[in-house]
């Protein structure tokens, strides 16, 4: 309940915290549902999905580079920055 009664930092936050690996998310799944995907031609099958494999959806503005890697460096200090506000919070 502490979590949504935060404006800063409440399941809102967590999503705009989250956006900016969004296209990348969007990226894995669709790639994964060209498996689904019937093609009459087994030439434009392997060219569509060399074609997706090769387009890299990062964002990257300033210092914040949304690639794997730093999602791995990101979620941490964001759970740090919520459980520390919580912590406040019950304190």
């Amino acid at each position: 309940a502490l979590l949504v009664a935060s404006p800063w930092f409440g399941l809102p936050t967590w999503i705009f915290a989250l956006y900016p690996w969004l296209p990348m998310y969007h990226h894995w799944h669709f790639f994964h549902l060209t498996r689904q995907l019937i093609f009459t031609k087994t030439q434009v099958e392997v060219a569509f999905r060399s074609f997706l494999r090769e387009f890299d959806l990062y964002f990257s503005a300033y210092a914040l580079h949304a690639t794997p890697a730093t999602l791995m460096v990101y979620v941490p200090i964001l759970l740090v920055n919520t459980l520390g506000n919580v912590a406040d919070k019950v304190r």
